[in-house]
């Protein structure tokens, strides 16, 4: 009987307050990295889409809430000189969970908000080109498996209606090995080994209240 209750108040307390989900699109600046070798540097763009629902932690709080999301992400790199031309194409499909805290309400229509999660990712494609050379990598141990994305991220919101938002945000983030072995990649004619990516992201979120 008392779980029964328990079960009740929280089924309550989550129609009581606000609960969202939200729609992302944006854009990935991807650094790749390898250890001991300085002169190695790789940049490129790739696209970010997520779908995301959040709910408040704590009933009697709603400044602080937890979400959960699948994303797809590509991160992508290129590199090279007059001789030669490296360049990474990967895409990884993620599930992300997050701690969301409102900082400050501006007039009760813009507030300015941060963020910490963990996204635990996998690669679903991806292509290595070494001049007019191209190599799936997908199943290569530096980015096979899962890996574990922390992640930073500040946002402000737009309240436009009572029910819709709109949010612009930017964040950080940098991967490590979960599953993956994080072995070697080829550059420079040599295998270098530890490879390691860190990643900026700019993103544009509609988020609909589900029970204003």
């Amino acid at each position: 009987m008392k779980q029964f209750l328990t079960i009740l108040i929280l089924a309550i307390g989550m129609e009581t307050f606000s609960q969202e989900i939200s729609f992302s699109a944006g854009s990935n600046n991807t650094e790749f990295t390898i250890d001991d070798n300085d002169s190695f540097k790789a940049n490129g763009i790739g696209s970010h889409f997520a779908i995301e629902y959040a709910m408040p932690i704590f009933f009697n709080l709603e400044r602080v809430s937890y979400s959960l999301g699948l994303n797809l992400n590509e991160y992508n790199a290129m590199t090279g000189d007059l001789n030669n031309l490296y360049e990474w194409q990967t895409t990884h499909l993620g599930l992300k969970n997050g701690l969301n805290v409102r900082f400050i309400d501006v007039f009760d229509i813009v507030s300015f908000n941060g963020s910490a999660s963990l996204n635990l990712s996998h690669i679903l494609n991806g292509y290595q080109k070494i001049n007019t050379q191209v190599f799936d990598i997908s199943n290569h141990p530096e980015f096979r498996g899962l890996t574990l994305w922390s992640e930073l991220g500040v946002s402000v919101k737009f309240d436009f209606k009572e029910d819709v938002k709109l949010s612009v945000g930017y964040s950080v983030s940098e991967d490590y090995s979960f599953t993956s072995k994080r072995g070697a990649v080829f550059y420079d004619g040599t295998t270098d080994e530890n490879v390691k990516m860190k990643n900026c992201r700019f993103t544009l979120s509609l988020i609909y209240l589900l029970n204003d």
